[in-house]
Parts: C-alpha cells; structure tokens; sequence
C-alpha cells in the first residue's frame, strides 16, 4: 500500500494488491485494481494471467480467456498462464482444450505439480487410468504435502479395484493433512469398500467435523450407521441431511437418501441436483442427436456394472434369453468385473453382444451405441454404485428408460421412461418422476423361472435356531433396518413366546450383532433371541427360507430381490405399503403372486398380523403351501409373459417416439403371450 500511495499507478504494487484481494476473497475490488494494472502496464504477462483467475471466478469466461490470450501472447512460455487457460476450459467442460493446455503447462514447466494434478484428473475422467495415475504420482512426487494429488490418486486406484494401493495413497497423504476432508471421505469410501465399517464411520465422522457441509460424507456417515445398526444420533444427522437438501447440496446419494425418511418430492430433487453435478463434469461433451435406423428389427441396448453374481443379474437374466430374436436384437454394455461365475457365463450367452466398457470413456461408450444402432438404452443401474450415468447424458440411444437398478426417478431430461406397474408408480404421481411412467402388468420386477430352487434342508440346527418355535427372518441388507421397524419385530417377539428374529448380515458382522442385541436389552427381550448368518452363496442362502416361518419386511425400503427370493421358496413375506416406490415394491410382488391381503397400511396393523399368522399354524401353513403350490403359475414368476409385455412396451415406445408422442402409457396382460424364440447359440463378446 505505501507503494501505491507513492505512486499510484505503480504496476508491481498493483498487481500484487490485486492478487491479496482476491485471496481475501474480496473478488469485485480485486477485478478493478488488476485491471487498472493491466491499463498501467499492457507488457506485463502475470497481471493479465491473474486477471483471469479473477474473470474465471466471477464467471466472467468469454473475458477471461481473452485474458489469458493476451498473457500468453505476451509470454508464450509463461506455464501458469498455460495451466489456467486449462482450467478455464475443464471449468466450461472443454477437456480436451483443458488437456492440451495443461500438457502445454508440463512442457514449459516439467516441476508443475498444479499441472500434473490437473491433468492427471482430466485423463481420470475420461478413464485412462494408467496415464491419469502416473501425473497424479509425478505431482505428490514434486509437493509432497499437497493433499489433493493423493485424493485424486487413491479414487483412481479404487476405480480399477486396487483398494489396497488406495488406502496407503489415502494414509501417505494423511500423514502431511491429517484433517483433511476429502482425504477423510475418500478414506471412509475405500474402508467401507474392503468391509470395515466401524473403521469406514470414523473417517466419515472426521470428514464431517472438518466440513460439516460435507453432503457426500454425510450421506455416507448415515448409509454406514443404518448397515451398522449404530441409529445413536441418526435422527439428527437425517435432518441434517434434509436441511442440506432444502439448500440445494448437490453430493447427497440419492440411492442412500432413498432409505432415508422422505417423500418422493424430496428423493426427485435429490435426483435432480445429483444428475446435474454429472452433467456439469460431462461440460460440453456433445450429445449428438441420436437417429434411428430403418424399420426392422428394434436394437435393445442393456447398460448395467452388476453382470456378475449380483442379485440384478439373477432376476434379469431370463429376460435377456428370451428376447424375441425375430423382432429384438440385444446387446450387452458391461462395465462390471468378471467373477468367473456361472451367471456371468450364462449372462454372456444372453446377448447377441457383449461389450466391455471398462476402459472405455463416456464419450467413445455413447459412440460405440450409436455406432451400434442402439434403439432403445436401458439403465439397470440407476443412480446406485458404479452407473454410468454419464452415459445416458450424453443420450446416445433415440429412447432412453430407466429400469430395475434405482426404485426412483433419476431426475433427469435424457430419460424418457421409467418402467414400473400400477402399485409403485400410479399415473396419479407422474409428478414425482421426471420419466414418463411405462406401468406393466403384474409387477414391475422380471424374475428368472430358472432361479434355483434347492430341495434339501439342512436343518434348524445346522443353522443356529432352535429345533421349535417361529423363526421371523428378514434377509434383507442391515441398512434398511430402521430402529421404529426393529421397535416393532421386538414387540412381535414379547408376543410370541420361543421365537427368534433370523437376519443375515454381509460386513463387520460383530459390530452389528452387538448393537441390534443392546437394542434388544433396551426392548426387554433376551439377545440370545437374534440370530445373524453372514454372506452365503446363493443356492445355500436359498435354502434357508425352508427353516423360515414368515418374512418380516422393512420401510421406508421395502425388500426387493430378497422378497421375490422368499416367495418364490414359499416363505409368506409381510409388508407395509408407504409412499413412495421403494416403499411399495412388496405390495407389487405380494399381488403378483395373489397374496394382497398380506400387504399392511401401518405398522400397527403389520404387528397384529404377524402376531396373527405366527399362532396359528393352519393359516400359514395355507400360505405356504398356497405359495409352494403356485409357483409355476404366478405372474411374478412368469419370464416368458414379462417378456412379451415389456417387448410391447418397447415397440410402444418407439411408436411414440416416431410419432413425437410421449407420454405415460400401461401394458395390459396378455393371456396369450407369442411363443418362446429359440434359445440363442452363439454369442459375441466384445471390449
């Protein structure tokens, strides 16, 4: 300032005031001072480079690269100018003028490390990791104690399965930041990915001390809490996470926050600001219009992480099979791992093609579908864990539709449909969904005919329960054990004498079982009384509904693969109705298979009936056998029916889009469904 007061227009002590003003944060008075210095002195490269960090900030972009421009005409080998230039571009989402800068900031400047980092998050972006990692390595190399390269590095180590790698990267980097909050979070993530929960909740915990406008940490603190059963201090942190929502938090999971207490308008916005931080870092990534090919056969694109031993892929595989192959061609867009297991073997031999979108990027994965001729793109995933949501944004099918993954809408103008039934998406609530709504007949939930159905019993006491006495089970994740249901299955308990509660648990199965049997003391019930099986494979885990009595289903999320599975072994499943899709897929599975009198409006009602059926064995004995009796002939078991009507919806779909027509529409159930097609024989499995 004593420079300037000696001489006002002094360029130096100009530009320097400008740059502490801007770190200040004080933006509009730093834009007046570093233009007056750039009027002082035009030559003077620097001045005009922080000119437009300033113009950046403000979101002043067309100026800002002129400022840029100017610096670099001055300076042509100025890196930082090079550098911003590359951030101005990943800022508007030009990232391929956003590489080229920040490998023109490493040319001029090899020490860089703001440049390596930049970059190595650009090539992250579009999924090469190998050259992503190796300029994130090169920036902790050059700055050791900047936190964020080891962020950066640690995520791209967990997109190709290298948790390991991840957490020493996330660890070495903590050791300089130890209070860091991205690397906190990014250290839950991996620690939840590996099974440690109670570990994962600590770093998430610490993230939010540090930042507790941390929406993703939040969201995941709730999601490890709710699988952990630890529902100390939950409600407040479900209000808080409500709160976030109202103020527009962009990083809430909207896959978590669908287990959370809300409504559908709450889970839309939640959808809503969750897609719109994707399409923000897509930028300007074209979203070429997509154009359909001559009339013939339709081209049915299924895009999907969960082709491997997943419980998407045991429901769904029929229908791949048994696609009418005189009017569908359908092809396969797989970015999930291959466990070498035989649904992924018979998942393969489902498609007429099977690409492996792995290494692909966003962008060259929508070339390869339209390349392909993709009609009709179908989202199995949703905004769950690993989607390539990315993908649809940058719609590159004429019809894209939301199917199966996700119980919601994705909040999203590049859907076009989402398929659900009459139960968990009445027409009446179209304005929950930013899809139009495909409503099916029966159910909305395909199921494999060929599902297992293992005959052998093991025994009660093979599996830790008593040889009498009603077993209540619920199999469903821990997660969507609230403590108000868990309030309700111990009075269940107290009210039929010699019964157990049976779950199954999947990560730190100690930490779970000690705290649901505090629970249970606070309840007045014995702990003995809870019995806790961990992850079995799937035909023995099939087994266990012969040793069960009555499913005992959970809300706000109801079961969904885990409901159909005890059906379809005759275990009686008992539900609560909400408001909401998630809340209300037992009541479609319970209709498809003529049990709606199993459905309950409140959880008081839910109570009396298990009480009910659990002492009187004749009842549910009926409903058993009812189920046992069935099985080949309830709609929610009939892939070849569900075939047809979502081919008709498919054909519908087209029709309206020809048309420039859509809107919501039903299906309405077919007594004659066409033949079966002939089983595939060949297969192309493609990367």
């Amino acid at each position: 300032m004593r420079a300037l007061q000696a001489n006002q227009r002094d360029a130096h002590a100009l530009h320097f005031l400008g740059v502490l003003l801007h770190q200040s944060g004080k933006t509009e008075e730093a834009l007046s001072i570093l233009q007056k210095a750039t009027e002082v002195a035009p030559g003077l490269a620097d001045a005009w480079c922080n000119l437009g960090n300033v113009q950046r900030t403000l979101e002043r972009y067309e100026e800002a690269r002129k400022s840029y421009d100017r610096a670099l005409s001055l300076e042509p080998d100025l890196a930082a100018a090079w550098n911003n230039l590359g951030n101005l571009h990943l800022q508007c989402g030009a990232h391929a003028d956003a590489e080229a800068a920040y490998r023109k900031a490493i040319e001029r400047q090899p020490g860089s490390a703001e440049a390596c980092y930049n970059l190595g998050i650009i090539l992250a972006r579009s999924s090469q990791w190998e050259a992503a990692a190796e300029y994130c390595q090169r920036a902790i190399g050059l700055v050791p104690e900047r936190p964020e390269p080891y962020g950066q590095l640690a995520d791209i180590y967990l997109n190709q399965n290298r948790t390991g790698e991840a957490l020493q990267c996330l660890r070495a980097g903590l050791k300089f930041a130890p209070r860091h909050p991205e690397l906190q979070y990014n250290l839950g993530f991996a620690l939840s990915t590996v099974g440690d929960l109670p570990a994962a909740k600590d770093a998430y915990s610490r993230a939010l001390d540090e930042n507790p406008k941390h929406a993703a940490a939040l969201s995941a603190l709730l999601y490890v809490k709710r699988q952990l059963a630890d529902w100390t201090g939950i409600d407040d942190l479900s209000g808080r996470l409500a709160k976030g929502l109202e103020h527009g938090w962009q990083q809430i999971t909207p896959f978590s926050y669908l287990a959370e207490p809300s409504s559908r308008r709450q889970q839309l916005r939640c959808a809503r600001l969750w897609t719109a931080g994707i399409q923000q870092r897509l930028g300007n990534y074209a979203a070429l219009p997509a154009v359909r090919r001559a009339p013939g056969h339709l081209t049915i694109g299924y895009l999907s992480a969960d082709y491997y031993r997943h419980p998407t892929a045991h429901l769904a595989v029929g229908l791949f099979e048994h696609h009418d192959r005189r009017q569908f061609r359908v092809i396969a867009y797989s970015n999930s791992r291959d466990d070498g297991s035989d649904i992924r073997r018979r998942l393969e031999q489902a498609f007429d093609i099977f690409v492996d979108i792995r290494s692909m990027s966003p962008a060259s994965t929508a070339a390869r579908i339209r390349a392909d001729g993709v009609d009709i793109l179908v989202d199995l995933k949703g905004h769950t864990l690993e989607a390539a949501t990315a993908v649809m944004a940058l719609r590159p099918a004429p019809v894209q539709v939301n199917y199966l993954g996700y119980p919601g809408s994705m909040g999203a103008q590049f859907i076009d449909y989402i398929i659900g039934d009459a139960l968990v998406t009445p027409l009446t609530e179209k304005d929950s969904y930013d899809e139009y709504i495909v409503q099916l007949p029966g159910s909305y939930q395909v199921n494999d005919l060929k599902r297992p159905w293992p005959a052998r019993d093991p025994g009660r006491a093979a599996l830790g329960l008593p040889s009498d006495g009603v077993v209540f089970c619920c199999f469903n994740n821990s997660w969507k054990i609230t403590a108000e249901v868990f309030s309700c299955w111990m009075d269940i308990l107290k009210a039929v004498p010699g019964s157990v509660l049976w779950l199954h648990g999947r990560q730190s199965l100690a930490v779970l079982r000690a705290n649901l049997q505090l629970e249970m003391q606070k309840h007045a019930v014995e702990p003995s009384r809870l019995v806790i099986a961990g992850p079995k494979p799937l035909e023995q885990y099939l087994q266990h509904y012969h040793a069960a009595d009555i499913f005992l289903d959970t809300l706000p999320y109801n079961a969904h693969t885990t409901a159909s599975d005890a059906l379809w072994m005759g275990c009686p499943v008992l539900t609560v109705s909400g408001d909401t899709f998630p809340s209300r897929v037992g009541a479609s599975l319970l209709n498809a298979v003529d049990l709606p009198q199993l459905v309950c409006q409140s959880l008081e009602e839910y109570r009396q009936l298990a009480i009910e059926l659990a002492t009187e064995p004749a009842r549910l004995g009926a409903l058993r056998q009812h189920l046992q009796q069935g099985r080949d002939r309830f709609a929610l078991f009939d892939t070849q029916a569900f075939t047809r009507h979502i081919e008709q919806a498919y054909r519908e779909m087209i029709v309206r889009y020809d048309a420039g027509t859509a809107a919501e529409f039903s299906i309405e159930s077919s007594l004659c469904p066409c033949p079966a097609p002939e089983p595939l024989r060949d297969s192309r499995h493609e990367n």
